[in-house]
Parts: C-alpha cells; sequence; structure tokens
C-alpha cells in the first residue's frame, strides 16, 4: 500500500489492515498476559505481595509494548461475560489495575498526567483497577460489581482523584489509600449497593476529601480513617440506609469534618462506647436526618444539629445561587436539594461542573466553619 493510499483511509476514517492487526496483536499480547498473571496466582496463593509482584512481571513483559488509553478501554471490555471463580474475579481485578498503573508511571516519566475515563454500559467487572498503586484521575461510569476501584493508592501509593458514577455494587472505594497511601479526592456518586468507601482511609497518611452524593444501602461512608487514618472532609448528601458513617475513624482514626446531609435509616454514625472509641472528629454537620438509633456513642468537637444545621445548609445553598454562574456559565441556580436532584440519571459528562461548584461551596462553608472554630479557640487560650 502506498503512503498515499494510507493517508487516504486514515482521512477517510477506514484502518489500514496493518494498524487492524496491529491492534488486534496489541490486545492478545495483554489478554495472555492476564491469563498467565491469573494461572500464576491461582494456583499459589501462598506467594507474598500479590500487587507489587504481579506488577514487576506486567512492566517487564509490556515494556517494548506501546499501548493507551485506546487499548485500555478495549482489555477492559473484552473482560465482560466471564464465568470466572472469585479468585480469578481478584486476579483479573489486579491485572487491571496494574496495567492502569503502568500507563500513569509512564506518564510520570513524560512529566504529564493519564487520566483515564471508561463507560462500562451497564456491564459487570468486579474488583475493576484493584489494588493500583499510582492513579492520576480515574473514572468508573455504568458499571456493575462489587469493590469496583478497591484497595486503590494503599501502602504508600498515590491517587489524585477517583470518580465512581452510575454504578451499583458493594465497596466502590472501600479500602482506598490505606497502609500509608495519599488520596486527593474519592467521588461516588449516583451508586446502589451500599459500601460505599467503606474502611477507606484506614491507616492512610492523608485523603484530602471523600465525598458519597445521592446512595443507596447500608454501610455508606462506615470506617473511614480507621487505625489512625487522617481525613480533611467527608460529606455524604442524599444517602438512603443503614449504619451510614457508622465508626468513623474508630481507633485513633483523626477526621477533620463530617457533613451529612439527607440521611435516611437507622443507627447514623453508630459508634462503640466511648470507652472503645479512640477517634478524633473535629467537626460534624448533620442535617435532615431520619431514622432509629441517630448518633449512639458519637463523640466530637463540634456538633451542629437543628435549626443550627439549617442555617449552615443555607449557607452553602446561598454559596451555589451566588457563584454558579460566574465559574463555569453554569444558567440554572439550584439550591442545595435541587443540585443533588439533578445528578440523577446523569453522566458523569454532564454533572460535572455543577458538581465541581457544589464542592467549591462545601470547601467554602468548612473553611469558613474552621474559622470560626480557631478564633473561639484563640479567645479560650488568651482566657486561660
Amino acid at each position: 500500500m502506498t503512503q498515499t493510499n494510507l493517508s487516504l483511509k486514515k482521512l477517510q476514517g477506514i484502518k489500514p489492515k496493518g494498524v487492524k492487526q496491529a491492534d488486534k496483536t496489541i490486545q492478545k499480547r495483554i489478554v495472555l498476559l492476564c491469563s498467565e498473571m491469573v494461572d500464576k496466582y491461582s494456583n499459589n496463593p501462598e506467594l507474598g505481595s500479590v500487587q507489587s509482584d504481579m506488577y514487576v512481571a506486567v512492566e517487564k513483559s509490556l515494556r517494548d509494548l506501546d499501548f493507551g488509553e485506546k487499548e485500555l478501554t478495549q482489555y477492559i471490555h473484552s473482560r465482560f461475560i466471564r464465568n470466572e471463580t472469585e479468585n480469578n474475579e481478584l486476579y483479573s481485578g489486579i491485572f487491571s489495575g496494574c496495567l492502569l498503573e503502568l500507563l500513569c508511571r509512564r506518564a510520570d516519566v513524560r512529566r504529564e498526567k493519564f487520566n483515564f475515563y471508561i463507560d462500562g454500559k451497564g456491564k459487570e467487572y468486579n474488583k475493576i483497577f484493584f489494588q493500583a498503586n499510582l492513579v492520576h484521575e480515574l473514572t468508573v461510569e455504568n458499571f456493575k460489581g462489587d469493590y469496583l476501584c478497591g484497595v486503590i493508592g494503599g501502602q504508600g501509593g498515590r491517587a489524585d482523584a477517583i470518580n465512581i458514577v452510575n454504578c451499583e455494587g458493594y465497596g466502590p472505594g472501600a479500602q482506598v489509600a490505606q497502609h500509608g497511601g495519599i488520596l486527593k479526592s474519592l467521588n461516588i456518586i449516583n451508586h446502589s449497593g451500599g459500601g460505599c468507601a467503606i474502611a477507606a482511609g484506614a491507616q492512610t497518611k492523608l485523603i484530602e476529601e471523600i465525598n458519597i452524593l445521592n446512595s443507596q444501602g447500608s454501610w455508606n461512608g462506615a470506617q473511614i480513617g480507621m487505625q489512625g487514618g487522617t481525613v480533611k472532609r467527608v460529606r455524604i448528601l442524599n444517602n438512603k440506609g443503614d449504619r451510614c458513617a457508622a465508626y468513623l475513624g474508630d481507633y485513633g482514626g483523626c477526621i477533620d469534618s463530617l457533613i451529612v446531609i439527607n440521611s435516611e435509616g437507622d443507627k447514623l454514625a453508630d459508634t462503640h462506647d466511648t470507652s472503645l472509641n479512640l477517634a478524633y472528629l473535629d467537626y460534624a454537620l448533620f442535617h435532615n436526618i431520619s431514622g432509629k438509633d441517630l448518633l449512639n456513642h458519637f463523640q466530637t468537637g463540634d456538633l451542629i444539629q437543628g435549626q443550627n444545621a439549617k442555617e449552615c445548609y443555607d449557607f452553602i445553598s446561598n454559596y451555589i445561587l451566588k457563584k454558579a454562574d460566574n465559574r463555569f456559565g453554569i444558567q440554572h441556580k439550584l439550591d442545595l436539594n435541587q443540585t443533588l436532584d439533578s445528578f440523577r440519571h446523569k453522566s458523569y459528562d454532564e454533572i460535572k461542573n455543577i458538581f465541581t461548584e457544589l464542592n467549591y461551596a462545601l470547601m467554602n462553608y468548612e473553611a469558613y466553619e474552621l474559622s470560626v472554630r480557631l478564633k473561639k479557640r484563640k479567645k479560650l487560650e488568651e482566657l486561660k
């Protein structure tokens, strides 16, 4: 084929035969490597650190292979509708995480970011991107499966942003950034299945923020920051399910602020008897909550409920009303409830701008409340 004909086919959107063959060769290598890794670890469960060991093997095997976003998407879609054992699901999930981590590390070398989005189109992939040690920005949408994006950024790893949108299954974002990891933002939006961000930040070095919006199921936001983890901000808005935010920061965790608005379910923020609960929570806001046995043994430095919480809610809503037009040219002026309701049944692309605006509103409010608390503490110190 001449260069002219090759260029013409590219312009017409037709893949030359050689390009199609190259795509198939790349996919074949990745799929075969996955099978090799799954067989190796499923038959040798006594092997040590699976993720780190598998990553080394994947990086070495694919060192000469130039692949990227398109090939990773093709590989993920090739794994749908497979009858795998639980062990195989685990190792297949870890393998997908190794691929993502590899592309992020290659981008780091180029001083670039590998921001990855994938639409699952309603298909099932349990433990997708499980245990990826390095992630820049990851968005998964329309997936079914348990522990989606679980344990990312653990063991001293790092993740910038994890967005899990319009998905189903238990445990999305579970145990992220555990054991010395660092995570800037975990955002779970329009999820059903429960366990959202459960045990996220256990023994973490730092998680800056966790947002769980429009979630259904039990144990959403539970056990965050356990065992000495440090988490700055936890926001749970429009929750339906029992034990939301239960055992938060249990056994020595440190959490700066918790905001729960519109939660329906029993045992909200339930925790151990105070003699066992070693968590430190500086500030908590609860507005429009309903259910039985709420806030059992719950302790915080500053607890806002009732009319005071309503005033705080209005503060956040007014910020959205005033600022929404300015930053993104958003025409619809919404209060907080309307903003959250507007997220339902919409794609991440449709809601990401207004979600960013909502995040600014919450951060502005939290910064204001922090300044008020610091002033109070300064006055108390002066009086001593």
